[in-house]
């Protein structure tokens, strides 16, 4: 009693590149592989449910790189899906004498980290800040700040999403791609439930992450309305990212409750 759990979903083994050298990618096998794990994790996630705690799901998001082609991609930046025996920050896999081409190198490692740490604060409101995109790409991975902050085409193109607009919403999600790249969300991947809306008190809240705190490619604001259909005014001060990375904004739920949503501004 008491101690806060995150259930950890199983990844398909067939992404590393160990598995992928040693039993080459096969349609049938495969796809009966995949089938396999999901019914493992949808069980798993039942399980975490029916105990009450916590689920963070690292299938999904590392799923795209049972393709040899696909490079793995974090806010924008990529590496190559293959194996390093130096550790290169460039590659997604390590290629060590303990390693040997399964292990995950930093950046996905990244990824997994930001999956648990979303999880516990999904279900224990425990408030732990993610790592931002600066702290990965730059602290960690020695990214320069021109290279974190690129343009919205350069981060779709990362994303292969190539030639799409800020409308896009390809990934079914209900979020634009141009917030999506203000945000830090992957506009390839269904995780619209990082953006949040709750009451608090008198008021309705809505909480998002911000991939940067500046930057010279993109502005984000809030905005409300009482009306779904608009217009909608920009908050005239933005709010303050709080300890957990997330900002709040708030409108009063009297005399009638009002919508807000996040319009991003994306320079050409």
């Amino acid at each position: 009693p008491g101690i806060q759990v995150v259930v950890v979903n199983v990844p398909h083994v067939g992404i590393t590149r160990y598995v992928k050298d040693t039993w080459p990618n096969d349609a049938v096998k495969t796809a009966r592989v995949t089938a396999v794990l999901r019914d493992l994790n949808n069980q798993l996630a039942a399980l975490a449910a029916a105990r009450n705690v916590g689920y963070a799901d690292i299938f999904t998001p590392t799923l795209p790189l049972l393709n040899n082609q696909t490079l793995f991609c974090l806010h924008g930046v990529t590496f190559q899906n293959s194996a390093s025996s130096m550790g290169a920050h460039t590659h997604a896999w390590l290629n060590g004498d303990l390693s040997k081409k399964f292990h995950p190198n930093t950046s996905p490692q990244a990824l997994i980290a930001n999956q648990i740490i979303g999880a516990f604060n999904k279900r224990y409101q425990t408030g732990i800040a993610p790592l931002s995109a600066t702290e990965i790409l730059g602290n960690i991975l020695g990214k320069t700040p021109a290279e974190i902050d690129m343009t919205f085409a350069a981060w779709m193109t990362g994303h292969a999403r190539t030639g799409l607009p800020t409308s896009d919403d390809s990934d079914g999600d209900g979020i634009p791609a141009g917030v999506e790249f203000a945000v830090g969300l992957n506009p390839a991947l269904h995780d619209s439930g990082v953006i949040a809306s709750r009451v608090v008190g008198s008021e309705f809240e809505l909480a998002y992450p911000l991939r940067l705190n500046s930057s010279a490619n993109f502005s984000l604001a809030p905005a409300s309305s009482t009306n779904l259909a608009g217009p909608f005014t920009p908050f005239p001060v933005l709010p303050v990212p709080g300890p957990d990375g997330l900002s709040r904004a708030r409108i009063p739920l009297a005399p009638s409750p009002g919508f807000i949503r996040l319009q991003s501004t994306v320079n050409p």
